[in-house]
């Protein structure tokens, strides 16, 4: 959970402060964001976690920052498709006729907007992010000091451990499963509700 949450806020506080800026300012700084973004989305996410994991220390705070790496590229990328559109609303256009700054319009007008999507994909990061744990972790690649279910999964997976003590495997398999089902749940209804209230403005 720790890793989970902390990867989604690291690529919330770095990926969404460049879409936001991304969408909102445009010109050459958008598109050189967006190269770096589909960069990033386009190199396989599990061989560069691998890459960064095996040559750096595996602490708790290295795993969540490379979680947290992995997803600046998509976070950044729905930041500034929802940045695009709210800046061309009335409320923004208004604004800039008034002469507000732009850090004025970004921070009050565009960041309260661009959160309402960004909160739903929060939750689903949050489970993909522990998913992506337990895969590390069962590669031996996850926090050396300390246990999470991917090293309780991985260390009940023996032959031996499943013939006497099936549960070491199956107790952190069924909590990362609820866990991961729950966040998936809490994230579609966030959505939907958000999508109704959309529609309704």
């Amino acid at each position: 959970l720790v890793v989970g949450f902390s990867a989604v806020a690291v690529g919330f506080a770095i990926g969404g402060t460049i879409g936001l800026v991304s969408g909102f300012v445009r010109g050459m700084f958008d598109k050189i964001t967006s190269f770096i973004m589909l960069v990033l989305l386009s190199f396989p996410a599990l061989i560069l976690a691998i890459l960064i994991t095996s040559l750096m220390e595996r602490s708790l705070l290295t795993i969540a920052l490379t979680l947290g790496i992995l997803s600046v590229a998509p976070v950044g990328r729905l930041a500034r498709s929802a940045s695009l559109v709210f800046s061309e609303r009335e409320f923004v256009l208004a604004a800039r006729t008034m002469g507000a700054k732009p850090s004025h319009i970004m921070l009050r007008e565009l960041l309260p907007n661009v959160l309402i999507p960004m909160s739903a994909l929060a939750l689903l990061g949050t489970a993909v992010a522990i998913v992506a744990e337990g895969g590390l972790a069962f590669l031996g690649l996850s926090v050396e000091k300390g246990s999470t279910w991917g090293k309780l999964i991985l260390t009940g997976a023996q032959t031996r451990q499943l013939e006497e003590a099936p549960w070491i495997a199956f107790v952190p398999i069924t909590a990362l499963f609820l866990t991961v089902m729950a966040l998936n749940f809490a994230g579609d209804r966030l959505r939907e509700y958000f999508d109704v209230r959309e529609l309704a403005l």
